[in-house]
């Protein structure tokens, strides 16, 4: 499963944290240092290197323009880099993002994006009335939900801690747990935490839920229009899925294609998305697939159907874009054998007097059936013909494909035309 890109909220001052740690972004070494004594700082002025590299930059005039060594071209392309990331997980203006730990519901626990930080305060907590905005939980913050949320935001994401302190509600139909982000029921609590109907759940590599082994039970759980759809710990029997299995699968998001291989040379092979945890409306499908001959296959349709395939392996696979950000993507193996019945013949296809029978004999499977065209009439490779007509033979291979072949056995049985002269009487005058 391949996410796509998750906002990152302001920083906590008393946490020093490393640029570009997400798999996407491999650079390393740039660390960031908060500057306590302006809280308005621009985040790259406080960008230092670790360890520490001189920066040994040659610079060359030439018609005005600056040239500078390979080394110093490396560390520009390094913070032309580091800029596009800190762009590429910028907020908007009017998200919410928590400047404190605290109660959800308390306006103090939330700043607002003002287009350099979270530094307008909140005079109501995120869910308090309906907009279009996006909510984040910071690295370092804690987050206590214990109340129902019942005004729609756009998102949740969660870099820090959200603490369920009771049975909950949140009117956002996209929650995101990054790599960073944990979901604590803490304690002995045994909470619900609930989300509308269609809400996507997306958990980054290293996002928790808490599985507490001591408290972990069917008693906290995740619901889901109205429906429990993970629970900490199921009961068994029950069909919710785990929490492990939940961070494990990435979210709420699944992709399972499914076929109905192996199949046999000219039967149809019908390809399943497997797909589940989004509305139509919020996600986009195709199918591509490859397989002998250099052939190839596309379709956006989410349960396909294809035709004249010859024998071969092949793999298809299919892609699902979700909000248009997060893409999932499996394939599924399919394999289509081949059969061919033939006849062949001892005797030729002709009978005649001089030809009374000819012994069909069927090959290419491991089991035979001969029909007349109105009765079966026989079961093993050869068959016997001794009057004219239709013969086929059904072939059923090792693995279950079966074949058919058909001749015409022809008879000529037309008897001489034989002229023997006169009739005449023999007399002792006539010999």
């Amino acid at each position: 499963m391949k996410t796509g890109n998750s906002p990152f909220g302001r920083q906590s001052k008393e946490d020093n944290f490393t640029l570009l740690s997400q798999r996407n972004f491999a650079l390393t070494g740039f660390t960031f240092r908060p500057n306590n004594n302006n809280n308005n700082a621009n985040c790259m002025n406080n960008l230092t290197m670790n360890p520490k590299e001189k920066l040994d930059f040659t610079r060359r005039k030439n018609h005005n323009r600056s040239y500078y060594s390979s080394k110093g071209l490396k560390i520009l392309m390094i913070f032309g880099l580091l800029l596009f990331s800190v762009s590429l997980f910028a907020q908007n203006i009017g998200d919410y993002g928590a400047i404190s730990n605290g109660d959800w519901d308390d306006p103090l626990t939330w700043g607002i994006w003002d287009g350099d930080g979270f530094d307008t305060p909140a005079t109501e907590y995120p869910g308090q009335t309906a907009g279009t905005y996006d909510v984040y939980v910071p690295d370092g913050f804690v987050v206590i939900l214990d109340a129902d949320i019942t005004q729609s935001f756009n998102s949740l994401t969660i870099q820090g801690e959200l603490q369920i302190d009771g049975n909950s509600y949140l009117e956002t139909n996209l929650l995101v747990i990054t790599s960073t982000g944990f979901i604590d029921w803490g304690g002995n609590t045994q909470y619900n935490l609930e989300f509308p109907a269609g809400t996507i759940i997306v958990i980054e590599d290293g996002g928790q839920l808490d599985t507490d082994g001591n408290n972990c039970s069917a008693s906290r759980s995740i619901v889901i229009g109205g429906e429990t759809f993970s629970v900490c710990n199921p009961n068994a029997g029950n069909d919710e899925i785990s929490f492990a299995d939940l961070v494990a699968n990435g979210g709420n998001i699944f992709l399972v294609p499914t076929s109905n291989s192996p199949i046999c040379e000219g039967e149809s092979l019908n390809l399943e998305a497997g797909f589940s945890g989004a509305d139509p409306s919020d996600y986009t499908l195709s199918w591509s697939g490859t397989g002998p001959g250099g052939y190839t296959f596309s379709s956006s349709t989410e349960n396909p159907t294809i035709t004249g395939l010859t024998s071969g392996s092949y793999t298809y696979t299919v892609n699902v874009t979700v909000l248009g950000t997060y893409d999932y993507e499996e394939s599924v193996d399919v394999t289509v054998n081949p059969i061919s019945a033939s006849i062949s013949n001892d005797n030729g296809l002709a009978l005649s007097c001089t030809v009374p029978s000819t012994t069909l004999t069927a090959s290419g499977g491991v089991s035979y059936s001969w029909s007349d065209g109105t009765n079966v009439v026989g079961t093993s490779a050869d068959l016997t013909v001794t009057t004219a007509g239709t013969f086929t033979v059904t072939v059923t291979g090792a693995n279950g494909c079966t074949d058919t072949d058909t001749v015409v056995i022809t008879e000529d049985v037309t008897l001489p035309n034989v002229e023997a002269g006169a009739t005449a009487e023999l007399t002792c005058l006539v010999t």
